[in-house]
């Protein structure tokens, strides 16, 4: 089949029958025409363009066009019908160019990464606080009273600790609290006398 040829060779299978028929599909402006490949005056079927899905560009295994009615068409030579799809049927997608290459896909892949770096550092904060912005001080105290109840529920319980241990635990706290300020203090002190 050279480049100028409206038909493409093909396996038909119906969609009732486990066989399939070699065929040859012809390119019309209106339809698509499936003939036998023994005898190519005999039509098989007939479709409208939009009766046939046409499948994306591959580079490994044979194509297979979905017939709206059931059945299937499948490619014998996948270099032919690649080049015969893009001549009568539609040229490749710009998604469909990109798979296929791999400086397309690493490009994609370098975007996809930049934009959700870009997103969480400077959208998430941003889109936050436009949100805090716009949403009425009720709503966020409801939110604030639900959120503290909850954690008195589920974490701030009361103590169930006798009150000689409490007043100990207390006692222990307020020394602890004490010896760190003296330490600040002397900290402090120490740095001003070693300054020149």
């Amino acid at each position: 089949m050279t480049s100028t040829t409206r038909d493409l060779q093909l396996l038909y299978f119906d969609g009732r029958h486990a066989r399939p028929v070699l065929g040859l599909l012809r390119w019309s402006t209106q339809s698509l025409t499936l003939h036998e490949a023994q005898a190519p005056h005999a039509v098989l079927a007939q479709w409208t363009h939009s009766e046939i899905q046409w499948p994306e560009r591959t580079r490994h295994g044979l194509p297979v066009a979905h017939l709206r009615g059931g059945g299937s068409l499948q490619a014998v030579d996948s270099a032919l019908w690649s080049a015969w799809q893009a001549e009568f049927v539609a040229a490749d997608s710009l998604v469909v160019r990109l798979q296929q290459s791999w400086r397309g896909v690493t490009a994609s892949l370098v975007a996809v990464v930049f934009c959700l770096f870009v997103l969480w550092h400077w959208g998430l904060p941003w889109g936050s606080q436009a949100l805090l912005a716009v949403t009425p001080i009720s709503v966020d105290q409801a939110a604030g009273e639900i959120a503290m109840r909850a954690i008195d529920e589920e974490w701030m319980r009361p103590t169930e600790l006798p009150a000689e241990q409490q007043a100990a635990l207390r006692q222990a706290l307020e020394c602890s609290l004490q010896a760190d300020d003296q330490q600040r203090e002397y900290g402090h002190d120490a740095a001003r006398h070693d300054r020149p």
